[in-house]
């Protein structure tokens, strides 16, 4: 894929944030529905490394983790979640490649390994929603890259069929992937629809779009079953903050300028909000929302020090995933 445009293929890649989800990513502990295998002592050394890696966000220890999710998969090819993971760790090094130092030419690598290893895991557990709902976005950004039609119905087909499965996690994944359209198209509308339903399933109500205030919901948050996806855990310790700051983004970058300050004052309400790392983004965002309108609209990944999209940011995965306790390997 060497001969996709490096910034087509930068504009796309920062916003595979989708694919980082701020929603539970794929748990070992209650990971496949289908297929398991026994866990080896190489499965469990790459499932630490790899949580390792993405709760400290330690960039410098992410070859550590590649490798032993590789020789996990050497010795057992046919285990979805090390396919999973590999595809997730290559979709990380992607969608927040600016982090990585990562060059036009590895970015490419990671989309190919990505779709790869996302299809194989799909094939290998077809009742797993996860795995679907990441290969789908996967092909959404192969078919925007290659401006390919035909596989664009087949990563919207992919995406829906994801999205019935398990609407609480994919309707995030299959919004997420289009935050970086523009925002007049026909398909960031649609991605704007899928976060509000998002938050309706999630509460199991339709929300005011008026004054979408998050505070009267808080009481249903949950561990198990499938809306446990809807909340902050031990697998993304900040999904909540990540949502909302996503949420509110998308919004200005619509022109809704006013609903966005409410979504991203509902990152606030987090009982772990004074322990996020990126608080000080979304407190800025708040001040700086009628300015954002124009920047989120009209970011180019050749622009240094321009505000991005969340899901087009140097934090678009890590924001959810970054536990403020978290020590890395590399520590």
């Amino acid at each position: 894929m060497n001969h996709i445009p490096k910034n087509d293929l930068a504009r796309r890649a920062l916003a595979f944030a989708t694919l980082c989800l701020c929603l539970t990513v794929i748990d070992c502990a209650v990971a496949a529905t289908g297929p398991t295998m026994a866990p080896t002592e190489s499965s469990q050394t790459a499932d630490e490394r790899f949580w390792s890696v993405l709760h400290g966000a330690d960039y410098a220890a992410y070859p550590q983790a590649l490798a032993a999710v590789e020789a996990a998969l050497a010795e057992s090819p046919e285990d979805p979640l090390q396919n999973a993971h590999l595809g997730w760790l290559h979709i990380w090094h992607l969608s927040e490649a600016a982090s990585f130092g990562a060059s036009p030419q590895e970015m490419s690598a990671d989309l190919e390994f990505a779709t790869r290893y996302f299809g194989h895991a799909t094939e290998l557990d077809p009742t797993e929603a996860r795995y679907l709902g990441f290969y789908g976005s996967t092909l959404v950004v192969e078919a925007a890259l290659l401006r390919d039609a035909g596989k664009a119905k087949v990563a919207d087909s992919t995406l829906n069929r994801a999205v019935r499965m398990w609407p609480e996690f994919n309707l995030f994944t299959a919004a997420y992937i289009h935050s970086s359209d523009p925002y007049d198209s026909p398909r960031y509308a649609t991605a704007l629809q899928r976060v509000w339903r998002n938050m309706d399933v999630c509460v199991g109500r339709t929300v005011s779009r008026q004054n979408p205030d998050i505070s009267p919901y808080l009481s249903l948050e949950t561990s198990v079953g499938p809306k446990r996806a809807c909340w902050n855990s031990s697998i993304a310790p900040h999904n909540l903050e990540g949502f909302f700051l996503n949420f509110g983004d998308m919004l200005v970058k619509h022109g809704d300028v006013t609903l966005a300050r409410t979504m991203y004052a509902n990152a606030r309400r987090s009982r772990t909000y004074s322990q996020w790392a990126y608080r000080d983004v979304l407190e800025r965002r708040i001040i700086d929302a009628d300015a954002n309108v124009a920047a989120f609209r009209d970011f180019a990944p050749s622009q240094e020090g321009s505000v991005r999209l969340m899901g087009q940011s140097n934090f678009s995965c890590v924001a959810c995933h970054r536990s403020s306790t978290h020590r890395g390997i590399a520590e």
